[in-house]
């Protein structure tokens, strides 16, 4: 009954006053859909591999335009110990390494212990479960970057002194279980 009084009801009132439901076509709409879908697919492929073609293409111009950097490389991969630190040998070539490698994903702290400010700045810094990340060791990764993206979730926890280490002895006396929260970068 219900059935039927519903199928009255849209073929005798909803489908006369609505045209666009009226001239609605199930199969012709699915057929868009999947079109669309497909074409979709599509696009995603095709700028996966123009990406990899631009980063091929960056690669080669920079071999090419950093030769000394290039050498450099060069030299280094073929050492079996570095004999200099790592961020002597990411300082003695940032232009190359930024032609080949234009992102990077480095915590906070990795970045300001091996990216001298003056040789890297970036357009963004994308700071992701900001929620876990102090300020102070964000600052440093901050000054190397036009725009600040800050992701993360307020109802996470807080990062935590819990793992940090004192370097100084202190006349004051710890429970071996105390942390303290501290703030986020959020």
């Amino acid at each position: 009954f219900e059935v039927q009084f519903l199928r009255i009801w849209l073929k005798g009132y909803v489908y006369s006053k609505s045209k666009i439901l009226r001239e609605f076509d199930s199969y012709q709409h699915n057929r868009i859909i999947n079109e669309f879908k497909s074409l979709d697919k599509d696009l995603i492929n095709n700028a996966k591999l123009r990406l990899i073609q631009k980063l091929q293409n960056n690669s080669l111009n920079g071999l090419r335009n950093y030769q000394d950097e290039t050498a450099e490389l060069i030299h280094q991969g073929k050492l079996q110990r570095f004999r200099k630190s790592l961020r002597q040998i990411i300082n003695s070539m940032p232009n190359l390494l930024m032609q080949i490698k234009p992102c990077l994903m480095m915590s906070p702290l990795t970045v300001s212990q091996l990216l001298d400010p003056e040789l890297f700045k970036f357009d963004y810094i994308i700071f992701d479960e900001a929620s876990q990340l102090t300020t102070e060791d964000c600052i440093g990764s901050m000054i190397r970057g036009e725009k600040l993206i800050v992701a993360g979730d307020s109802q996470q926890l807080p990062p935590t002194s819990f793992f940090r280490t004192v370097t100084e002895p202190t006349e004051e006396v710890y429970d071996d279980d105390f942390k303290e929260d501290l703030d986020s970068i959020l």
